[in-house]
This record gives structure tokens, sequence and C-alpha cells, in this order.
């Protein structure tokens, strides 16, 4: 970098103009500069790329009914070849190209957009697919800050977000939240590339409305979560659990689980009842009675993963109350005489 202390302000110019970055060459334009005025402003105009046109730019649009517009932008960044730069990092691939565009108004009221791209994401060489965050910032009169945003995946809207903020004017008036998100038809099976095969299996979609109010330091947290045709498969004990579609409810900081039943191959479930309060984080309450009558857990021949195989059929019936500090376990589990299985050691 080279620096000039000017008359109004810090100029800089960054050199040299063919840098080697993560072993490949790139070109800088002649004329880049960054200019940090007295008044606070930033002017800029700095292009990077290589070519392939991976690379960045940061540059200011000249705009006299503001007092700042400053945008930056990636294009193309290759994530993988960050492997060759920063040791045992995991083996994630995909092509980023984001622009983040931030205005402040004559008055120097910020706001601020997002826009933001990876194509062909991998994680160790399982695919995850195209993915696209869009996000604005935008603050209000009354001194509200306001902030939407959406998450695609392969050009499908899977999440939404939408909330302000509102902070306390002194200490005998609260901060306000009001939030809301919601997922839409969020697949699970993107679980699958961070768990082993042979360990489990994630399938299905999660849809969820969640609002969250009142203050910072005791939120109020309402909603529901619902799943869709959710199963989990275990390959080593040949179980496949299904979860009901039914809506579990979150209601004034309150996970209900109302009679809410897994299946497996049977068509006996396994019953959870009750709730789990979680108003203070870091002491949840769990009030949970689990019941199941003649269950079957597993029902599999054996094959080369398998680590229990045959049929197991259990009777249940268990509660769980108090903290994670303190907790209380109570009931019986019995397994059936119909049950013929084989655990391998």
């Amino acid at each position: 970098l080279r620096s000039v202390l000017r008359k109004e302000g810090i100029s800089i110019h960054v050199i040299p103009e063919n840098p080697i970055l993560v072993y490949r060459n790139f070109n800088l334009n002649k004329d880049n500069y960054l200019y940090f005025s007295e008044e606070g402003r930033i002017h800029a105009d700095i292009s990077l790329f290589d070519d392939n046109r991976t690379g960045l730019r940061v540059y200011s649009t000249p705009d006299s009914t503001v007092t700042q517009d400053i945008t930056l932008a990636i294009n193309n960044l290759n994530i993988g070849e960050f492997k060759r730069i920063i040791p045992y990092m995991p083996d994630i691939d995909g092509n980023i190209n984001a622009e983040a565009h931030y205005v402040a108004d004559i008055n120097n009221t910020p706001m601020a957009s997002i826009e933001a791209g990876i194509n062909s994401l991998a994680y160790y060489k399982q695919p995850l697919g195209d993915w696209n965050l869009s996000a604005a910032y935008l603050p209000k009169e009354d001194g509200t800050h306001h902030i939407d945003g959406f998450l695609t995946r392969d050009d499908e809207t899977i999440a939404e977000i939408s909330g302000s903020y509102l902070s306390a004017e002194n200490v005998n008036v609260s901060d306000k939240i009001d939030a809301n998100l919601k997922l839409m038809h969020f697949p699970l099976r993107i679980a699958n590339a961070f768990v082993p095969k042979e360990v489990a299996g994630i399938y299905g979609y999660i849809d969820s409305d969640i609002s969250l109010n009142g203050s910072s330091s005791r939120p109020e947290i309402n909603g529901n979560i619902k799943m869709d045709s959710v199963n989990i498969y275990v390959p080593m004990a040949s179980m496949n659990l299904r979860f009901e579609d039914k809506p579990i409810s979150i209601k004034d900081n309150k996970l209900v689980f109302n009679k809410y039943s897994i299946f497996s191959k049977g068509k006996n479930p396994y019953v959870i009842d009750g709730n789990v309060d979680f108003s203070d984080m870091e002491n949840m309450y769990m009030d949970l009675r689990m019941t199941a009558r003649n269950f079957e857990l597993f029902n599999g021949k054996k094959n080369k993963e398998s680590l229990i195989y045959g049929k197991m059929y259990i009777d249940l019936n268990t509660t769980i109350k108090g903290t994670t500090n303190n907790i209380s376990v109570k009931g019986n589990a019995n397994i059936l005489g119909n049950s013929d299985f084989t655990y391998v050691l």
C-alpha cells in the first residue's frame, strides 16, 4: 500500500499492479485508489481480477443526494482454492458471487443491502445445490432498525426472515424486538452431507412459522414446526423412524408435544407428550412423558452394515422432569417376548 496524506484526507494506492494471490496472477487497475475524507466519506475505485474474472471490486458512486454510496462486489470466487493455503480446511467447493451495497443519506442515516450466492456448493464431494441470500437493512423514522431477507436453494425459497429492533431510550424502558422466521419446505437431506451414510440418513422437509416479540432480555416466542414426510434411517439396525406430520406448537416459550407420534415399520407409535419450557435458555425445564405399547423398534435382516439385526418390540412408560442440571427420569422399559435379535460384537 502507498499512502499519501492530503489536505482533506488520506489517499491509499494499492501496489503492485500484478500481485500473486493463492498461487494465481491477478491484475489491479493502474489508477486504483481508496480515499478517506476528513468528513468521514469513503471514495474508492479498486478492481482486482485474474484472467478468469475471479476477484473483487470496491467502488463508490458520486451522488449529491447522499453522503456515502459504496459497493463491494465479489465475482466467481472458488472456495475450494483456499485449501491450497489453509491447513486442515474441510473439503468444501463452490463459487461465490456477492455484492454488498452501503448508502448513507444527507442525514447520515445508513442503509445496506446484500445479494450473495454460492453455486455448486459441495461438502466432501456431496452436492448441496445452488444457494442465494438476499437481505436489506432499513432504519425507520422512529429509530427502529428493520431487516428483511430470504434464502433460496436451487431457485426455490426455503427461508424468510423479517424483523425490527428498537433500542431502549433509557434504563427505565425495555428495548423491543418484533421478528418472524419462516421455513418453507426446508430439505433435511442437506444434513446427509455432514452425517456418514453408515450412521444415518435423514429425509423429508420442515415447515415453520415462528415469531419473536418483546424485549431482548425476555423475548416471547410463539409459532409452530411441521414435519413433512420426515424419516431417519439407521442402517446399522435397519431401523427407519417416521415422524408424524402433525405440527409441534411453540406457545409462550414452550415447545409443546401434544401426543406427538413417531412410527417405525410397525403400526404402534412411540408417543411423546408434554412440553419443554425454554423461557430461561440457561435453565430449560422439561416435563415430558414417553409411552409405547408393542412398539417395533427395528425389524431387519443381517447385512454388511448391521451392528444389530432381527426384530425388537418394546413397551415403554417414562417421564422426564426437571432442568438439564437437575433432571429426574422415572419409568420402565420392557423388551417383549416376541423379540428376536442379534447384536454383533
